[in-house]
């Protein structure tokens, strides 16, 4: 019976629905909105920032943008990946940053199978090269 408690905890927490895809308009408008980070992503995140900075993966050129609802209190999100593999997060209401954070292959991959979405080569190779990134070095846990 543990087992069932369990899985009853991990529905309830792992919410996370992939909504639509957003249109090219919605997105080079978020574009614009990535340089204003919000005091969320200014203290608890700064370092996560700064290193992919270092890194040369932060950059405001995003492939694809997502609505997810994983049911915060805050309302639903704004997803954005860049060329790099870096998703930014944005409010939906507000259209501030969130976060940021280094995806993983299957991440971004969960985001078009949700919804039945062709992947283009273009993000076909984002998803390998994040999927080697995991393997030699990861960045999703900095």
């Amino acid at each position: 019976m543990k087992g069932v408690k369990f899985m009853e905890s991990v529905e309830t927490v792992s919410r996370f629905e992939v909504i639509k895809l957003l249109s090219m308009p919605e997105i080079m408008s978020l574009e614009k909105k990535a340089l204003v980070a919000t005091k969320h992503l200014a203290t608890g995140r700064n370092s996560r920032y700064n290193e992919y900075n270092k890194m040369g993966l932060l950059s405001h050129i995003f492939l694809d943008g997502f609505l997810v609802d994983k049911g915060h209190e805050d309302g639903r999100e704004l997803y954005c990946i860049n060329e790099f593999g870096i998703i930014y997060i944005f409010n939906e209401n507000t259209k501030k940053l969130i976060t940021i954070k280094g995806a993983r292959g299957g991440q971004i991959y969960r985001y078009y199978a949700s919804l039945s979405i062709p992947i283009r080569k273009e993000v076909s190779i984002l998803i390998k090269k994040a999927y080697n990134r995991e393997e030699h070095n990861p960045i999703h846990n900095i």
